[in-house]
C-alpha cells in the first residue's frame, strides 16, 4: 500500500458517547499502524465530536457525520463547524444519502458545506451515487455527472474526497458488480483529472472486501455497519492491507 489509502468508519446514530469512547479505547489497544499511508477515520455523530479532543495526537482521525451549511448564528440545533474545530475534528462526511433522503439536503446545501470545510481546513468526504431506478435504466453516469458538475463549481479540488455510494447498496449487504464499481470510479477520477481520491461505500464488509480491494483505482472505503464492532472492524482493516 504505497499510495495514501483511506478507511472511514461511519457509526451513524448507533453508539452513545460512552459506547463510542469505550469502542475507541478498545480499538486503540489492538490496532497496529503498519502503514503510515493509511488514513483511518471514525465519523461520529455530531453530538459526541468532543471525543476528538481525546484523540488529538492519535493515529485515529476523528470526524463528524454532518455540519451546518452556516458558519454560526441563530440556527437552533445545527452542528457548528467552529465547534468541530475546537474539538480537533479532521474531516466531515457531506451529502450522505441518508441526509438527502431524511433531511432533504440539496446539492446547493452540500456545496455550501464543502466550501465551509475547505475554508477551515476540515477534509470534506462527499458522497455521490445513483438510485436503483437510475442504475436499472442505465443512467448511472448521467446521474453522477449532474451531481459532480454541481460539486465542481467553485471547488478547491485537491482538498476533497469523493465516496461513491450506490443508494441501493447502502446498509443491505448488497454491492454492485466489480466491473460496475470500476467503471464508476474511473469515470469520477477522469471527471476530476485524477486529482482527488475516490472511495467506495455501500455494504462494505469482511465477505466482499477482498474483491473490492482488487479495484486498484480505489483509494479506500467508507464502512457503515461493518465498523460497529471494534474487533471485526480491525479484522476488516487487516484484510484490506493484505
Amino acid at each position: 500500500m504505497n499510495k495514501k489509502y483511506y478507511v472511514i468508519a461511519n457509526f451513524k446514530m448507533n453508539l452513545t458517547y460512552n459506547q463510542t469512547k469505550e469502542y475507541l479505547n478498545n480499538f486503540s489497544t489492538i490496532y497496529k499502524l503498519e502503514n503510515q499511508n493509511l488514513y483511518l477515520g471514525f465519523a461520529l455523530s455530531p453530538d459526541i465530536t468532543s471525543l476528538g479532543q481525546i484523540y488529538k495526537n492519535s493515529n485515529l482521525k476523528i470526524g463528524t457525520q454532518n455540519i451546518s451549511e452556516f458558519e454560526k448564528g441563530s440556527y437552533t440545533g445545527e452542528c457548528s463547524i467552529l465547534n468541530c474545530i475546537d474539538n480537533n475534528i479532521n474531516f466531515a462526511i457531506i451529502g450522505h444519502y441518508e441526509r438527502k433522503h431524511y433531511f432533504q439536503e440539496t446539492l446547493l446545501k452540500i456545496n455550501k458545506k464543502i466550501s465551509l470545510c475547505q475554508k477551515y481546513n476540515i477534509l470534506p468526504i462527499v458522497c455521490v451515487g445513483e438510485s436503483l431506478e437510475e442504475f436499472m435504466s442505465g443512467r448511472t453516469i448521467e446521474a453522477l455527472e449532474s451531481q459532480l458538475l454541481t460539486i465542481k463549481r467553485n471547488l478547491v479540488e485537491k482538498n476533497i474526497i469523493l465516496s461513491y455510494e450506490p443508494i441501493y447498496a447502502i446498509g443491505n449487504g448488497k454491492t454492485p458488480e466489480y466491473k460496475h464499481i470500476l467503471k464508476v470510479v474511473n469515470f469520477i477520477k477522469t471527471f476530476f483529472n485524477n486529482s482527488i481520491p475516490v472511495l467506495y461505500g455501500g455494504s462494505v464488509n469482511a465477505l466482499n472486501i477482498n474483491e473490492l480491494s482488487k479495484i486498484k483505482s480505489l483509494d479506500g472505503f467508507l464502512v457503515g455497519n461493518a465498523s460497529l464492532e471494534y474487533k471485526s472492524f480491525n479484522n476488516l482493516i487487516n484484510l484490506i492491507k493484505k
